[in-house]
């Protein structure tokens, strides 16, 4: 047999499309980010990561640096750039920042009948430094016996990242006034045995 003369034929490897993955768990506003896991088939392939909110419809997703911090529902995804053997890639999940829940302290639950209304105060704690969260408060009264004030919703510039508690509501007494308390005066004309009383 003789060897055919030289021939050549082009052909071409197609990149192959890499597998990633990625994974985080929620945490609670106001705590330390928690940390994404990304895998990769082939491993040890370079991969980006990055986060947008959910609600801002249309954001652009930010680098992942130290993670968000509101509180919210938000998408993670992880990008492979890919090289000369594999194409770009990229996949997508969700997460969850949860609101933390505050307390409420409540102070002034007494008061004395005075025509006036009334209602407790409450203050935020449980909050994060340097947060502003203030509450609102429903129920106020005038007339003596026992009431209840609610807690309806909080204020403030970081509001949006805290609940309430599950007991947002307290009872407050308005007494009744004492007599002695009131400035009183009485006058009353004389009249003559015999003759009917002046009222």
């Amino acid at each position: 047999y003789q060897m055919p003369h030289l021939t050549t034929r082009a052909f071409n490897i197609a990149k192959a499309d890499a597998t990633i993955d990625i994974s985080i768990d929620n945490w609670t506003y106001g705590d330390e980010a928690n940390t994404p896991t990304v895998t990769t088939v082939p491993s040890g392939l370079a991969a980006s990561v990055e986060y947008k909110l959910q609600s801002e419809k249309n954001s652009e997703y930010r680098e992942w640096g130290n993670g968000p911090k509101k509180a919210g529902i938000y998408n993670i995804r992880a990008s492979v750039s890919g090289n000369d053997n594999y194409n770009v890639t990229s996949v997508v999940d969700t997460f969850i920042i949860e609101k933390r829940t505050a307390t409420l302290q409540w102070t002034d639950t007494s008061f004395t009948y005075d025509g006036d209304n009334h209602v407790p105060s409450a203050t935020v704690s449980n909050i994060v430094s340097g947060d502003t969260c203030n509450v609102t408060v429903t129920g106020a009264a005038t007339a003596p016996g026992t009431h209840t004030a609610t807690a309806v919703k909080f204020t403030g510039a970081d509001a949006a990242n805290y609940e309430m508690p599950d007991e947002h509501s307290t009872q407050f007494t308005i007494s009744k006034a004492e007599y002695a308390d009131a400035d009183v005066a009485v006058t009353i004309e004389g009249w003559t045995y015999g003759d009917a009383a002046i009222a």
